[in-house]
């Protein structure tokens, strides 16, 4: 519920889940360029467009992401005590989902 909303379940969450993502998505695009097997090398970059697809889906177009986050920016985190580096981070990730054009 939007009242429950912290920095730690609704922001960090989401850095964290969009870290983990990013990390496995690179691994394998590494092997797409590092693989002597050309057969690893083709299902890496496979692998790389359906990645790619999936991160629009799940981060770059989620209308509920952006609007549980939305509803933690412009409630909960306006009475928060938050370090300037986690202000910084809501204010960067607001900004990314108004460019996405979810706003």
């Amino acid at each position: 519920p939007d009242n429950e909303r912290t920095f730690e379940n609704t922001a960090r969450a989401l850095d964290t889940v969009s870290s983990n993502f990013s990390i496995k998505s690179a691994a394998i695009s590494t092997l797409g360029y590092v693989s002597p097997d050309d057969a690893v090398r083709d299902a890496a970059h496979e692998a790389e467009v359906a990645i790619d697809k999936a991160a629009i889906d799940i981060f770059g177009q989620n209308i509920k992401l952006y609007q549980a986050f939305k509803a933690y920016y412009e409630g909960n985190a306006q009475t928060e005590t938050l370090s300037a580096h986690q202000q910084y981070f809501l204010d960067e990730e607001m900004k990314g989902f108004k460019r996405s054009g979810l706003d």
